[in-house]
């Protein structure tokens, strides 16, 4: 295959990045976060669906826990979370039941 081919061929695959996110300003943004973390909450939000990979000790948590204040979850993009298990719970065992793990 030569590089012409390769280069249409790749080209086919990409895709428009389109936010679908909204738009947030500092003053919605935890205080504690830093500036590069304010940054990174900014681009999520505006993007709407998105995963972030930063390094150990950069404040991932805090991220996590921004992205998911209801100040920010006014997007239109993100679905509301349902508060019903996905998955039935299993029956309780009862005390002195025999069981196996597995």
């Amino acid at each position: 295959m030569n590089m012409d081919r390769y280069d249409s061929f790749i080209a086919q695959k990409l895709r428009p990045r389109t936010g679908s996110g909204i738009d947030v300003s500092d003053s919605k943004i935890n205080t504690a976060a830093f500036a590069f973390q304010r940054t990174i909450i900014r681009w999520a939000v505006r993007l709407g669906c998105c995963a972030v990979f930063a390094d150990c000790g950069l404040g991932k948590s805090l991220i996590q826990l921004a992205l998911e204040c209801p100040a920010l979850r006014a997007s239109p993009a993100r679905p509301k979370r349902s508060r019903q298990p996905t998955v039935p719970s299993p029956p309780p065992i009862e005390p002195g039941a025999q069981g196996r793990l597995f």
